[in-house]
This record gives C-alpha cells, structure tokens and sequence, in this order.
C-alpha cells in the first residue's frame, strides 16, 4: 500500500492526552527502582495504602463482590440508569436518609454512571454549548480541562482563594457575571468539600452567600456541578453537614 493514510476523525488528530500525576508516579517509579523504596516516597497517585505498601481494600466489600452469583455479576441492569435500589441510596449518601422531607419542594433525581469522572462529563456535555465556556478553580483536578474541551467547550478559571486564604467570592461572582452576559447557560463545576488537591472546604456561610448569589442571577442558567467525590473525608457531623 503506497502512501499514508489517515482514517481518524479530523477534531481527532494529533490529540494525546497527557496527565501530569501519571506521568510523575511514572518517574517515582523508575526512581524507586533505580535509588531504592527506602529513598523514595511516592505521594503522586491518591490511593490508599495500609502499613504493608500494599492496596488497601474493605475485606467485606471484597468478599461479597467475588461471590456474586454470575446472574448477579454480569446481567444487565433492570434500568438503564442504574437500579432503583442503588439509585435511591445514592441520594441518601448524598442528602441523608430524611431527604424526603427536610427536601420535599425540590426535585431530587439520581443517575447511574461510569465513576465521579462520567458523573462530571454527562452534565458537561448535556448542559454546555458547544464554544461556551465551563467556570473551573484555578486549583483543580486537571481532568476538568480534559473534559471541557473534549466535549467541544473552552474554560475559565476563578481563583479559589483569597488573600485570606477563604474561598474568593468576589472573584467567583465576577467572572460568572461577566460569562452570563455572553452564554445562555454556564456551567460552573465546584470541587467541595475536601477539595482535590487542597483540602479546602466552604463554610456554611460561604454556601449560604453563594446560594443568594445565583438565586439573584437572571435569564442565564447557571448549572452547578459539585463534585462530592471526597465529602466523606469531611470530619464534620452529619447535622452539621446536613445544615
């Protein structure tokens, strides 16, 4: 066969994806091996580790998943969306087992999906404009980005902190302003609480203060995605966080 030949999609070409913790826990790695585990700590990948460096797992969760019968294991979900069941347990996970009531003017919806990850590219690819831009922390999980602009979108940052080192509002309710006044919808993804990479986690004030602010915006919607993929790492009490 003469000649080359490209079978690709055109937006796909020369795209490589490259992520920075990866690649690093690459290079921990290759310099363990070269220096020795006794000179080296490899912080990069966030997993869990008990005192044998090995993966740490919950042995019960382990147990009953590998005794799964294979009807269980491997048949289709009865809804595509995920089933009822687990369905209805997410939103008690998330807002607690009395939801019902202490929510009962919302509409409280859940959906099954590929990881926090698939959580976070459904919503993006459903609400934001294709060139629209999705409102992201300057701190974040780099994956954010990836997101976004696979799915045909730009961003913008705001900082997350202020001088204070408090969650910077005036930052945020400008550059959410100033994407009202060009988008129809803006999607604005907020990392809290246990903020990846930070720690960072608002306080009821601050929530209370950004609520008031987007119930204030007008003709624009504003879709809040909040990734809670670490809110049980949050030590405060469940009446507390329910508030």
């Amino acid at each position: 066969m003469k000649g080359s030949y490209i079978m690709l999609a055109k937006r796909y070409i020369g795209k490589k994806l490259v992520d920075n913790i990866f690649a690093t826990s690459k290079k921990a790695k290759q310099a363990i091996a070269k220096f020795g585990k006794e000179n080296v700590i490899n912080a990069t990948i966030g997993s869990l580790y008990n005192e044998d460096e090995k993966l740490a797992v919950y042995d019960v969760v382990e147990s009953v998943y590998r005794n799964l019968p294979p009807e269980d294991l491997y048949a289709y979900s009865t809804n595509v969306i995920g089933e009822d069941e687990y369905l209805e347990e997410v939103i008690k996970a998330v807002f607690f087992d009395d939801y019902k009531e202490a929510l009962k003017e919302l509409h409280i919806a859940s959906i099954a999906t590929t990881g926090g990850t698939g959580a976070i590219s459904n919503t993006v690819k459903n609400y934001m404009d294709t060139g629209d831009k999705v409102l992201l922390p300057n701190w974040m999980w780099g994956t954010y980005k990836n997101i976004v602009i696979e799915n045909g979108g730009k961003f913008e940052t705001y900082q997350l902190f202020d001088k204070d080192g408090n969650f910077n509002f005036e930052d945020f309710k400008n550059k959410v302003l100033e994407l009202a006044k060009i988008q129809k919808n803006v999607v604005i993804i907020l990392n809290e609480p246990s903020h990846n990479p930070t720690g960072f986690r608002m306080t009821y004030e601050e929530w209370v203060n950004l609520m008031n602010f987007f119930k204030s915006i007008k003709d624009t919607n504003i879709i809040v995605i909040r990734d809670v993929a670490y809110f049980e790492y949050d030590d405060r009490g469940e009446e507390e966080t329910k508030n």
